[in-house]
């Protein structure tokens, strides 16, 4: 049964008045959440199964980040060593969330590609944005000196 969305609307717009930033939004929506119940389940319900997949994907990259970049000097070895001994490159998860020691190679393989493509949409995104930094003029922001249309168009050409 989907939830009902009594309060979540006009709340979400009360925390985007006067707001400047996503960021002032979301802690004035936040508050607001904290201070209502029944505004916090309507909020969070929905994105229930999505915090949940979220939880399990940043401790995947937090061990697969720590696996890559652990230290490995020997000023560094004493306060790691119990940590670098317990994990090795075979422990490091996948994208798809195997372990690398238990990939076969059509596994690692689409794992390369995951990071291929993510590797190509960052660079357009970073192309993009350093287009974007080429036009402003000064301390001007953004929609000073450029349109939506404009914008566009970048985003196109990146």
């Amino acid at each position: 049964m989907k939830p009902t969305r009594e309060k979540a609307p006009a709340a979400i717009a009360q925390a985007w008045e006067g707001a400047q930033t996503n960021a002032e939004a979301t802690e004035r929506l936040v508050q607001m959440m904290r201070d209502d119940p029944q505004l916090y389940r309507e909020i969070v319900a929905p994105f229930e199964r999505d915090a949940a997949s979220l939880a399990v994907q940043r401790a995947k990259i937090s061990d697969r980040s720590y696996i890559w970049t652990r230290p490995t000097a020997p000023d560094d070895r004493v306060s790691a060593l119990a940590r670098t001994n317990a994990v090795t490159l075979l422990d490091m998860r996948l994208p798809s969330g195997i372990r690398l020691g238990d990939a076969t190679a059509d596994m690692v393989r689409e794992a390369a590609e995951y990071y291929r493509e993510a590797e190509a949409q960052m660079r357009g995104k970073a192309v993009f944005f350093e287009a974007v930094c080429k036009r402003i003029k000064g301390r001007k922001r953004v929609s000073e000196c450029l349109s939506a249309v404009d914008l566009e168009r970048l985003r196109v050409a990146a």
